[in-house]
């Protein structure tokens, strides 16, 4: 999204029915926009600081969802989710049938299982301590951000 997108996402929501139609921006020298026409009468004065930190907000929850879509992009990259669902599988097949009587592949499998589990919540854990951080950092997708996957360990 762009300055402005964000600006007009943080204006409807502090102002319910907006439309960008009912103010006008411009260019300024440098480039930068100014809000020339503000609908005043119908929604009062501009809160301007209030608006700014709508905005900060509205970024913070896009690049939140981004990192979020990184986490499972990544989890599924490795284990789609069919792939995870016969995993799910297989193991409550394996619980059910105890620790105690499996075979020596059995619990070869298991451990596997049990790898694949830890991995994934290693990238959860990496994605929970990247949407924690103040400020969150926009190359969240690079990968010194996350685990190494299985593969390439």
């Amino acid at each position: 999204m762009t300055n402005l997108d964000y600006i007009h996402a943080a204006l409807s929501s502090l102002y319910p029915g907006i439309s960008p139609l009912d103010y006008v921006w411009q260019s300024t020298e440098g480039g930068a926009p100014e809000m020339v026409s503000w609908p005043e009468g119908r929604y009062g004065p501009l809160d301007w600081p209030m608006v700014l930190a709508e905005c900060e907000r509205q970024e913070r929850k896009a690049l939140i969802a981004g990192i979020k879509a990184e986490a499972g992009r990544r989890i599924t990259e490795v284990f789609p989710i069919w792939k995870q669902n016969n995993m799910l599988m297989r193991a409550l097949s394996l619980s059910q049938k105890g620790a105690d009587s499996w075979t020596p592949e059995e619990a070869d499998e298991a451990a596997s299982l049990q790898y694949a589990q830890e991995w994934i919540m290693s990238v959860r854990v990496a994605s929970d301590a990247l949407e924690a951080t103040d400020p969150l950092p926009e190359d969240f997708r690079s990968d010194a951000h996350w685990p190494d996957s299985p593969e390439e360990e």
